[in-house]
């Protein structure tokens, strides 16, 4: 299905200002609905108290999963749990788990195998009952376009990102980490890559060639070798941007930016956020290249703070290199920095908070514009983009003049080309998570998506 509708309809206008002189990844997540039932001698109450937030689909859980029961008697009470359609019991696991002294219950690490997407599990003990969502990971085989793409042993991947003619760089979820080149097509980089969102992306050396920045057990990597970083251990985040270079992140918050015009790595700063999408490297009025990045809420730029207004409650930044930087508030405010003006303006207020859910993407006449997604409904700079059926939208990927890629809710995926000036959907199943989408160019430089459509059942 296409549209000739440019990128952008009428919309409110936006504030602007100008400037003078210049938990996504936590292991575990607390989430239940209980209901109370009355007992003879108390009330109890029933919930889940730690769920694994990064569970991935078809593969056993990581960490234990606990529910606490209060009210009454509650040592020695059996939970009996019902998991969601297409999960499972493992390490001998039966269904049934007994609480100790304080009322907890405990499946093991290991003690489920997820299903191939997020479901509600239902737990009861005593006189209580409740519900949790089971968060998965999608996994599933890697398409370009309308078809499949040509990496061997296609499936499994749980993250791809890309950067046009530059390449692709696309991880499974048992850490296999994949790399494509126009010049050598798909090569394999290594083994025991993170899974995590935010720690693999393209980076420029001085010669020239590209390779992917990636991280094994917190040491980053270079392609297929280590990554030159001083003190290289602890890494949690990489944000690898072609020939404006990398920014990677430690779990204690060191911030680490590579040059590559002068092939060094400098020490930035510390306390910077370790969510993903919350780095990215911008130009300043006069060119010069520097990192963004979040410091308790607080936008920095290089070693100092940025000179956005209202500085305070940032939790997701995009950088754009020459054409500036996208940042979006905690309460959803979407601000966007043009270094050709020095100038913040406040494109909109509603913002999803979500990582991988704003970029830029250029419209026919050359300009740039940012996609992002506010109540589902996807955003350009400050009207509706023009997508069909702009309803659903939970990310969004934009890529300058390569054109912009939009994942819903239900896995329909549409993507945008500048050069037709068209949206086309190109599928349906895809990935809902972030970073499992991009634009990459062919040996013919012909553009196209490189995106993830989610196994539907773990035989």
């Amino acid at each position: 299905m296409t549209s000739d509708n440019s990128p952008a309809e009428q919309g409110p206008l936006r504030r602007r200002t100008v400037v003078a002189g210049a938990t996504w990844s936590l292991p575990v997540i607390a989430a239940a609905t209980a209901t109370p039932a009355a007992a003879a001698s108390a009330t109890q109450t029933l919930v889940f108290s730690s769920i694994p937030s990064n569970m991935i689909a078809c593969t056993p859980s990581t960490a234990p999963i606990t529910m606490t029961l209060s009210g009454g008697t509650v040592a020695n009470v059996p939970v009996r749990v019902t998991l969601p359609p297409g999960f499972s019991f493992g390490g001998g696991a039966t269904g049934i788990f007994v609480t100790d002294a304080n009322g907890v219950a405990t499946i093991p690490a290991g003690g489920v195998i997820a299903g191939p997407a997020t479901g509600s599990a239902l737990a009861s003990g005593g006189s209580a009952r409740t519900s949790g969502s089971f968060p998965v990971r999608q996994t599933g085989d890697l398409q370009y376009s309308t078809g499949l793409a040509t990496v061997p042993e296609n499936s499994g991947f749980i993250h791809t990102s890309s950067q046009g003619v530059n390449g692709n760089v696309s991880v499974k979820a048992n850490g296999d980490i994949w790399q494509y080149r126009r010049s050598d097509g798909w090569q394999k980089l290594g083994t025991g890559a993170s899974t995590e969102p935010s720690t693999s992306g393209l980076t420029q050396q001085p010669d020239g060639t590209y390779n992917a920045h990636w991280i094994k057990d917190g040491v980053l990597q270079y392609g297929k070798a280590l990554a030159t970083v001083p003190n290289n251990s602890g890494f949690v985040r990489t944000y690898g941007q072609g020939a404006d270079g990398n920014v990677s992140i430690k779990s204690n918050g060191d911030v680490w930016r590579y040059n590559r015009q002068a092939n060094e790595w400098t020490l930035l700063g510390t306390g910077a956020s370790t969510e993903p999408s919350a780095a990215g490297i911008s130009a300043n009025p006069a060119g010069t290249l520097n990192v963004h990045w979040i410091k308790n809420g607080v936008l920095q730029y290089g070693t100092a703070a940025a000179t956005v207004p209202t500085n305070s409650g940032f939790v997701r930044v995009y950088g754009l290199g020459t054409r500036g930087t996208i940042a979006v508030k905690s309460n959803g405010d979407i601000w966007r920095y043009t270094p050709q003006g020095n100038v913040w303006d406040l494109v909109g207020t509603g913002a999803s908070t979500e990582p991988s859910a704003a970029g830029l993407t250029q419209r026919p006449g050359g300009t740039f514009e940012i996609h992002w997604i506010k109540d589902g409904v996807l955003q350009y700079g400050t009207r509706l983009a023009t997508v069909p059926e702009n309803s659903g939208f939970v990310r969004t990927y934009g890529q300058g003049a390569d054109g912009n890629v939009s994942v819903k809710a239900n896995g329909d995926i549409w993507y945008y080309s500048p050069a037709q000036n068209t949206w086309t959907k190109i599928g349906s199943g895809a990935s809902t998570g972030p970073d499992a989408a991009g634009i990459t160019a062919q040996g013919d430089n012909t553009l196209n998506p490189h995106w993830i459509k989610a196994r539907t059942d773990c035989r």
